[in-house]
């Protein structure tokens, strides 16, 4: 069923890169909140340079830099919930930003 009563549509997946466009659920998700006019938003636990990203209203990827410092493979690996949490929450403070 497509988000038409979200404002926004979180997504994610282990690596984000060129193969996403061919099939993986993230792409997919994005394509169905754009065309119903909601924002996606996704959160990898990494993105490639060739990562398809402008289906995507943002993408955060969890490793790598982050305002509490530089987040690596390890410190994902040992505190997700953390690091997802943390992501999330740029992510949606961005929007509201650019909202205003």
């Amino acid at each position: 069923m497509p988000p038409t009563r979200a404002d926004l549509v979180l997504t994610g997946e282990g690596r984000l890169d060129a193969q996403s466009a061919s099939g993986k659920t993230a792409f997919g998700v994005a394509q169905i909140a754009t065309a119903e006019g909601v924002p996606a938003i996704c959160i990898p636990g990494q993105a490639a340079p060739d990562a398809p990203r402008d289906i995507f209203a943002a993408v955060y990827p969890l490793v790598g830099p982050s305002p509490e410092g530089e987040i690596t493979v390890a410190a994902a690996l040992a505190d997700p919930k953390r690091y997802l949490r943390l992501r999330a929450a740029e992510a949606i403070d961005a929007l509201q930003r650019n909202a205003r």
